[in-house]
């Protein structure tokens, strides 16, 4: 959780993917940090990609582990979704941080507005506050009761 750097007003929840030294490229759907490719898999299991497509055909979602942690990840199989590659390799600065998100050729990050300052920093989300159902109008079945209020960690 953080102070997005372009509106202080807004918080952000991002996952800190480098800190200060960490040399950040994006090539294609592979990530590198320090020149290792961030380890992920493929998910193929139907319940998860239910949970995790919002029923698009034009999404893949994969597993993916940083430092020994796993998280899913969500990718556009759309081609004008490439934009928002970072092919050369950014070093990041002492007192900053490379976020990105889950949902990685849709999210607005580091690849877009830059770095977040240390000091920008708040906390760790622990919990899922709220998780609405995109697909469905508002009314009782919007909300997704077995993701509201659960943990993250």
């Amino acid at each position: 959780v953080f102070l997005f750097p372009k509106d202080e007003s807004v918080h952000y929840i991002k996952r800190v993917l480098g800190v200060p030294g960490d040399k950040i490229q994006f090539s294609g759907k592979e990530i590198l940090i320090n020149g290792e490719t961030i380890p992920k898999e493929k998910v193929e299991d139907p319940e998860v990609l239910k949970r995790l497509t919002d029923g698009l055909d034009s999404v893949e979602v994969y597993r993916e582990t940083i430092n020994g942690k796993d998280h899913y990840v969500r990718y556009s199989t759309k081609k004008h979704h490439q934009l928002l590659r970072i092919e050369q390799e950014e070093v990041v600065p002492e007192g900053h941080y490379f976020v990105v998100g889950d949902n990685r050729d849709e999210s607005y990050d580091s690849r877009s507005w830059g770095l977040v300052p240390r000091n920008y920093i708040k906390g760790k989300a622990q919990a899922i506050w709220l998780s609405l159902d995109p697909g469905e109008a508002w009314g009782a079945d919007k909300v997704r009761w077995g993701r509201t209020g659960t943990a993250i960690h």
